[in-house]
């Protein structure tokens, strides 16, 4: 069921993300009828989403390190406050470094 939901939502996304019909009607074929034609889709993600894909490769090997090592909350728990100093620091600096200075418009903007 969460699935199918997910999949659903997806689908009613689809045009607040579309410029006009014929892009929402050709979106919604395509998402509808599953097609897996991806030949330059990696490339698009990669060359257009480098910090989400770097966050999201950092996310999964820490996740996977937290699984390999149960203590990890209780050792993060009881870390000294110069060490929470320096990683928040790092977390702000990596953030300032990947921000590319181009906001985009709320979605809603564009109605």
């Amino acid at each position: 069921s969460i699935f199918i939901t997910q999949y659903f939502i997806f689908l009613a996304w689809i045009a607040f993300r579309v410029q006009d019909t014929d892009q929402l009607i050709y979106s919604m074929y395509k998402y509808v009828i599953l097609d897996f034609q991806t030949s330059n889709t990696i490339n698009l993600i990669m060359s257009n989403h480098k910090s989400t894909v770097v966050i999201m490769i950092i996310f999964v090997v820490l996740h996977f390190y937290s699984y390999r090592k149960k203590t990890l909350p209780e050792k993060l728990s009881k870390l000294k406050l110069r060490y929470w100093f320096l990683f928040l620091m790092s977390i702000t600096l990596a953030i300032l470094f990947f921000y590319n200075g181009r906001p985009e418009d709320f979605i809603y903007f564009q109605f």
